[in-house]
């Protein structure tokens, strides 16, 4: 039997803490909890396709169906496990334990390091707010697994000397399947294949492997799109959400909310409830005007859109205040305290301060040779993609972390372990945790 060496040591501890870190989020917030603003939609709709085959044409909360990719990730779960809560918190468990792999192996990909690798898995592991949507039905962590994988491949891409076509088409498929769980990706994907051909140009078959991405990606999203076609009358390449999605999240009623203007939960509850009655307020005036609901999802979706921009146009300033406010709720260290407990947002706001400093010293770090500034300007270019995207349409922290934490977390290990290297270095201890390893990151 082959003798297991440090390297997969590391990793082996790094996915059972993880996913012992998640099991027990799983058990505090309760193993049969879905107290979460859309798991009602989600668990409905996986539930339609499991029992009837179908999918539901709008969804419970709000006017669009939602976007089919949790609901199938749920449902093919309960076709084993019917209607069971915990198996797909257990799925997503064991997700969780393979995406802090996937970040000790971007991390290790980069540095060459077992000690920076593990730091950053490590991080990972015991974040509070990854392991909080872990543990919740919704879409982040299933998401989080997605695009840190669509990650992994982009950086081993630009830390090697070739552009492979199989690694091309397996991103967009990843992209695909991000994109069917949130549509917004797609604009991610965008920005992430114009990152791939500019930070690699110079390579062999990169035109051929930039095309591959979009095209498996296509690929992957047609059949929901003909399904659409098939059981609605239009061809929609995901969902009917998009208009709606710009006219609630630039609506000026927000800034009070994001701005702390309210002295309770409840205040900014109420206040929120009256973007809501906002909203139904202007269905009825289409229905009274238009006929809003013989309308077709394309229509519908046309209108929202209309009233948006001309929301936005109508008062240029509130429009370009939301905008800085949403692009602060995207990058802000902590959680709502109206949304959790003030405990909740001072743990979350310790995990992440650190992970914002550690990563910019870890940036500095890997930015010292030639390919490790390559691997900084694609996440500057996925932060500011990201950060753009939602400034457009709808903001919060969770939002943030599939996209930008766990890339951020790789600099993190990188800059966090580069300290204790340095302090570690008169120490016979120093050796261990260099292990003569190649750095490329320059710590």
């Amino acid at each position: 039997m082959a003798k297991l060496e440090r390297k997969h040591i590391l990793q082996i501890l790094l996915v059972v803490l993880a996913i012992l870190l998640a099991v027990g989020a799983v058990v505090a917030t309760g193993v049969n909890n879905i107290d979460f603003v859309d798991s009602d939609d989600y668990l409905a709709a996986a539930k339609m396709m499991v029992e009837q085959g179908s999918y539901p044409t709008v969804g419970i909360k709000l006017p669009f169906f939602r976007a089919p990719g949790y609901p199938m990730f749920i449902a093919l779960i309960w076709m084993v496990f019917p209607g069971s809560i915990i198996a797909i918190k257990a799925v997503q468990v064991i997700l969780h334990g393979i995406t802090c792999w996937l970040v000790f192996r971007i991390a290790f990909t980069i540095t060459k390091n077992e000690f920076l690798s593990f730091l950053g898995g490590l991080i990972f592991a015991i974040n509070p707010l990854l392991l909080y949507n872990t543990a919740g039905i919704q879409t982040e962590g299933p998401h989080t697994f997605l695009m840190t994988w669509l990650l992994f491949i982009l950086v081993r891409s630009i830390m090697s000397d070739e552009v492979r076509i199989k690694d091309a088409l397996l991103s967009g498929v990843l992209l695909g399947l991000g994109c069917l769980i949130k549509p917004s990706a797609i604009g991610i994907g965008a920005v992430l294949v114009a990152a791939f051909f500019l930070l690699q140009y110079r390579k062999k078959g990169i035109f051929a492997a930039t095309a591959a991405i979009p095209i498996a990606m296509i690929l992957m999203i047609l059949p929901w799109s003909f399904y659409n076609l098939q059981t609605k009358g239009e061809f929609m390449l995901i969902n009917d959400s998009a208009g709606f999605a710009l006219w609630l999240g630039n609506h000026p009623d927000w800034i009070p909310i994001f701005e702390g203007r309210f002295a309770t939960a409840e205040e900014a509850a109420a206040h929120e409830e009256g973007i809501v009655t906002k909203r139904k307020e202007q269905i009825a005036e289409w229905e009274a005007t238009v006929g809003y609901s013989s309308l077709t999802y394309t229509q519908r979706d046309k209108l929202w859109r209309q009233k948006a921009i001309e929301m936005m146009m109508a008062d240029p300033g509130a429009t370009l205040k939301l905008f800085a406010l949403k692009l602060y709720l995207f990058w802000k260290p902590f959680t709502n305290p109206f949304s959790f407990s003030l405990g909740k947002t001072i743990l979350s706001g310790l995990a992440t301060v650190p992970i914002y400093l550690f990563g910019i010293l870890g940036i500095f770090n890997v930015r010292k040779t030639e390919k490790g500034k390559k691997v900084v300007w694609l996440f500057l270019m996925l932060a500011a993609g990201a950060s753009l995207l939602h400034m457009l349409i709808i903001s919060t922290v969770r939002y943030r972390l599939p996209y930008i934490d766990p890339f951020l977390i790789v600099f993190a290990g990188i800059g966090f372990g580069g300290l204790l290297l340095r302090f570690a270095s008169k120490i016979k201890f120093a050796g261990f945790l260099n292990n003569d390893t190649n750095l490329a990151a320059g710590v």
